[in-house]
């Protein structure tokens, strides 16, 4: 996914070759000019608009199932992947396999388990984290 997240970086060059239109990696950065009211084009989120202060307006990302998100800044050089999951996960109606019994000292599926917070806030953190990491906290 890093990978991916890399072509886009480079406006869908990989090496010399140029694997994907950069026009079409520009569109996925952008809000679309067909939608103009919503930030999102191509199948990717955009703050174009500004709309999350705390990330450049560059910044472009995917989220995915289970909370996974694919962010790719330009202007710091930046590709983040966000790893996410849920319990159910590996379990044979989604994965075809079947079950085995637990070997003994693997956790047990957390039950009842509730999110501290919102999938779309705990996205946003993700980046604005990263982002303070490696700058002073301004974004600049």
């Amino acid at each position: 996914m890093l990978r991916f997240g890399y072509l886009l970086l480079r406006d869908g060059r990989w090496r010399e070759r140029q694997v994907v239109p950069a026009e079409h990696v520009q569109a996925c950065s952008r809000i679309s000019p067909y939608n103009p009211h919503f930030p999102y084009s191509l199948g990717f989120d955009v703050n174009t608009d500004g709309h999350v202060p705390e990330y450049p307006r560059d910044a472009f990302w995917k989220s995915g199932s289970g909370g996974h998100v694919l962010y790719i800044v330009p202007s710091r050089d930046l590709v983040v992947w966000k790893l996410g999951g849920r319990d159910s996960q590996y379990q044979p109606s989604d994965t075809g396999a079947s079950v085995e019994p637990r070997e003994r000292g693997v956790p047990k599926p957390q039950q009842d388990w509730k999110a501290g917070i919102d999938q779309e806030t705990a996205q946003q953190k993700v980046l604005q984290k990263v982002l303070d990491s490696i700058t002073d906290g301004s974004n600049q």
